[in-house]
């Protein structure tokens, strides 16, 4: 009789271990995707039963919805953090270059601040240590005109490309809030097509056209494979430290995206250095 009672809970275990293991998503954390989105597909199921009943619960089939479907209907690929932790509606605020791009929407605000902002210094709320308060802030935040940025790999490559500028006795480059808007528009869609024409057919140019850039004469330098703004602005000496068309230029904008590998890591990073004059 005991050995039945013990055959019946195993069994009864065991059905109960069935039935949980296919309420469990594979990979339930938030991950980076392949595309560089930040994805959590136990949050993902766990908030949209609607897809779960059409698409399963696999980690690749829910991402898959959500790039084809859920991105558009403004469904959270990831829990969104308190505001103490993340504050949308003071990001955008503080930060017209990543709204020219990413809009106004809370989740792609904090997808931009996950993949850049945070490696970049930007500060993700006002409670954050050293968080300026909005009226006081008089960078890109209160002028589109020109950003003069403290921190971060822009800023960066813009201190190592004047210190060039200052060697050849060039005048140094200003930086360009607009203009980086599209460098980082631009660098998304090298990683899509490594070339000067867009994916879309146009050239590279029609980028700032769009964006409402004014200018008499562009240049756009991209490249790739160099994880740091020194190893890009060496790249850039090798190919165009004696080109002495690059004296006219008055202003900087600077992009770049990462590609991640099938394992999640870093594939390569893709820059896009914009001049203008």
């Amino acid at each position: 009789m005991r050995k039945t009672v013990v055959k019946k809970l195993a069994v009864l275990g065991a059905v109960v271990g069935m039935l949980s293991a296919g309420m469990i998503v594979a990979h339930a954390e938030t991950r980076v995707m392949e595309n560089g989105t930040y994805f959590d597909a136990e949050y993902y199921a766990r908030t949209n039963q609607d897809v779960v009943a059409v698409y399963g619960n696999e980690e690749s089939e829910l991402f898959r919805h959500y790039e084809e479907f859920g991105k558009n209907e403004n469904r959270q690929p990831v829990e969104l953090p308190d505001k103490s932790v993340f504050d949308a509606e003071y990001y955008a605020a503080l930060y017209q270059d990543v709204v020219a791009v990413y809009g106004t929407n809370s989740n792609s605000l904090y997808q931009h601040y996950l993949r850049y902002g945070k490696q970049e210094g930007r500060f993700a709320s006002p409670t954050a240590v050293g968080a300026p308060k909005l009226e006081e802030y008089t960078n890109v935040a209160m002028t589109t005109e020109e950003l003069s940025t403290e921190s971060g790999y822009p800023a960066e490559v813009l201190r190592l490309m004047n210190e060039e500028r200052a060697k050849k006795g060039w005048s140094p480059l200003r930086y360009d809030a607009k203009l980086e808007a599209v460098a980082m528009a631009r660098a998304e869609e090298i990683l899509v097509s490594f070339s000067n024409i867009r994916p879309n057919g146009e050239a590279y140019w029609s980028a700032l056209k769009e964006m409402g850039v004014k200018y008499s004469m562009p240049c756009e330098v991209i490249s790739h494979g160099q994880a740091t703004p020194e190893k890009v602005v060496n790249k850039w000496k090798q190919q165009y430290d004696e080109d002495t068309r690059f004296e006219q230029f008055e202003r900087l904008g600077v992009g770049y995206a990462d590609q991640q590998s099938l394992e999640g890591g870093l594939k390569g990073r893709h820059w896009v250095l914009l001049f203008i004059y």
